[in-house]
């Protein structure tokens, strides 16, 4: 038996709340991801400047110079956002699934108040309102993609 995500995802019910969670994870995850990309590439000269600094204080012999490690930031820092989000729009799925009332004005919510927790506490190179607005709308995205792919489904009130 071969285990990978392809054979996982083929094995879901395709109405199920933790597979459209974690597709719309995925969705909020390639737009803060590119947010990301974006704020890293206009910040590189203050981040070149930072990873200097950081390889010289730490006294560690590192094999990769800053332009290297800016480029490997660059490339991986949205690959790991859109894990993360699909991870977490997974696990909404499941505890919506467990919720006795099904409302779209709570998926709203959650979209609005994380989005608003998670641009707080996120530390990408701009401006904190600016990260603040597009991980609320990045997470509206996620309510609006989640409410579209679960409006049809057929659960029972009672599980």
């Amino acid at each position: 038996m071969k285990f990978s995500l392809k054979n996982i995802l083929a094995k879901r019910k395709s109405n199920d709340f933790a597979n459209s969670g974690f597709l719309s994870g995925i969705i909020a995850g390639i737009v803060l991801g590119i947010f990301a990309f974006i704020t890293t590439m206009l910040s590189k000269k203050s981040m070149l400047k930072e990873l200097s600094a950081t390889i010289e204080d730490s006294g560690i012999a590192i094999p990769y110079g800053a332009d290297t490690l800016y480029l490997i930031s660059l490339l991986i820092t949205p690959c790991v956002i859109v894990l993360i989000c699909s991870i977490i729009g997974l696990f909404f799925g499941l505890v919506y699934k467990k919720t006795k009332h099904k409302n779209p004005i709570k998926v709203y919510l959650f979209g609005i108040i994380f989005g608003a927790i998670l641009g707080s506490i996120s530390s990408f190179p701009a401006n904190i309102t600016t990260i603040i607005i597009v991980n609320i709308l990045a997470w509206l995205m996620f309510s609006i993609v989640f409410i579209n792919l679960t409006s049809k489904m057929k659960y029972d009130e009672k599980k």
